[in-house]
């Protein structure tokens, strides 16, 4: 018995403007979470060439409409857009701690809800936990008081912010395909 890939289905006759490669080389990148070296491997390139296949397949305009097309495809039974990805992700990408507390001298204060509701979705955790608080007066004293502990955490802005990059393309990523170097190219 034969295993069969992922990128094996029936080919739609409405996409024979694509070659085969083509066509399986999309459907790999989306499932491989737009990794193109991973994709160009999946469809039979040598490990010496699939970071530069991937980057010439993805210069192709027919194939990035393709995996946009793919991709919203993909989304549609889930009830999401892209576009509302891109939101979620925008919040996080432009969060700033200043949208989830306020800063008044020594003193730091969790804003209303109502403030925060709309930044929501960067919050990552967000425990609020009574504690103890002794403070030590002027005359020696200590005197101890009932306080609230809050931890904040926001998921990552760094990650976020290259997630949209890369949506938006603003950088390409080196053809040795390992993921670490970009080529910044901010066109507008």
């Amino acid at each position: 018995m034969v295993a069969e890939s992922r990128s094996m289905r029936y080919i739609n006759p409405m996409e024979l403007k694509y070659s085969i490669r083509e066509i399986e080389f999309c459907y790999e990148y989306i499932a491989l979470k737009s990794n193109g070296t991973k994709a160009a491997l999946a469809i039979g390139c040598s490990p010496k060439s699939a970071g530069r296949a991937a980057f010439d397949l993805l210069q192709k305009p027919k194939i990035r409409k393709k995996i946009a097309e793919l991709t919203k495809r993909h989304l549609r039974p889930f009830g999401y857009k892209v576009e509302d990805i891109l939101s979620e992700t925008a919040i996080c990408a432009f969060s700033d701690i200043t949208n989830y507390v306020d800063f008044e001298g020594d003193e730091v204060s969790l804003k209303s809800s109502d403030d925060i509701i709309g930044n929501s979705p960067a919050i990552r955790e967000l425990t609020i936990k009574p504690c103890i608080v002794r403070e030590v007066q002027s005359d020696g004293t200590i005197e101890t008081i009932q306080g609230t502990q809050v931890n904040i955490k926001l998921h990552d802005k760094i990650k976020a912010l290259r997630m949209l990059g890369d949506n938006a393309r603003c950088w390409e990523q080196s053809s040795d395909g390992d993921g670490d170097d970009y080529e910044f190219s901010f066109n507008d």
